[in-house]
């Protein structure tokens, strides 16, 4: 393992339940990103509309929630085998030890599929379910 992965605590979660989910730099050298949260909560929607073979199959991501902090630009640093964990209450939309989880768009929870999906030119994800 020489990477930054995302990970979650569980892979099954109950609506209402904490959700800890972060990142993890596995790596030898130091990762920048221009927010200390960067990551979007998505739940996958199975044949939705605007869906083509070009760009999905058979359904595609929906973002419900992202980091609620201000992007203000500044660099931070995860540094090898540090890691960024988000405690997040699924009964409320609140986020624990001072990090934002904001709701976007339809955010209500149903059964379903999600993600933790983090872009910031390394693309990664880490997928569980709501049951």
């Amino acid at each position: 393992m020489n990477e930054v992965y995302a990970f979650t605590d569980r892979n099954t979660y109950r609506i209402g339940d904490v959700v800890e989910f972060g990142i993890v730099n596995c790596g030898e050298e130091r990762r920048a990103f221009v927010t200390p949260d960067p990551w979007w909560i998505q739940r996958w929607g199975a044949n939705t509309s605007g869906c083509t073979p070009e760009n999905c199959t058979g359904g595609m991501w929906e973002t419900i929630g992202r980091s609620g902090r201000a992007h203000t630009g500044d660099i931070v640093y995860l540094y090898p085998g540090d890691n960024w964990t988000v405690q997040w209450d699924t009964a409320s939309w609140d986020a624990a030890l001072g990090k934002n989880v904001e709701p976007v768009g339809n955010s209500t929870l149903t059964p379903g599929t999600y993600r933790i999906w983090i872009w910031n030119g390394i693309n990664i994800s880490r997928e569980f379910e709501f049951v």
